[in-house]
């Protein structure tokens, strides 16, 4: 038999609804009411599987793109000098830069305790 597209409802006695039709004893034929409903459902289950599948390969192909562009734009060769030149920059400005207000010379590399960590937070790095 053919087999009814998704979402379909099943042909009826004609003038009568299925229930009138299973009680008067002239229910149609299994073959022309389309699947059985287990059978249906069965069907659908597998088709929205189909599909989420889809989306998660889709998903899966989009990430590992993006991966890959993240990759080469990490991790091609760059001049180093360059980088070594700003690390040295942002260390000077935020960890050699001398604390406010202070008579001797006191960086971040001799802060000891919570008060002169707040005190850099304070000084050179919100001035920084």
């Amino acid at each position: 038999p053919a087999v009814p597209p998704l979402g379909s409802n099943p042909p009826r006695a004609e003038g009568r609804s299925v229930g009138q039709a299973a009680h008067d004893g002239d229910a149609p034929d299994r073959a022309a009411q389309g699947l059985p409903a287990a059978l249906r459902l069965s069907v659908l289950v597998d088709e929205v599987e189909r599909f989420l599948l889809r989306l998660q390969r889709r998903a899966l192909m989009r990430y590992l793109c993006f991966l890959l562009c993240l990759s080469v734009f990490l991790f091609v060769d760059q001049d180093k000098r360059h980088e070594w030149a700003q690390e040295e920059a942002l260390f000077d400005l935020f960890c050699d830069e001398e604390f406010p207000d202070v008579s001797f010379k006191k960086t971040f590399e001799d802060v000891a305790t919570y008060e002169e960590f707040w005190q850099w937070a304070h000084g050179p790095l919100a001035q920084g």
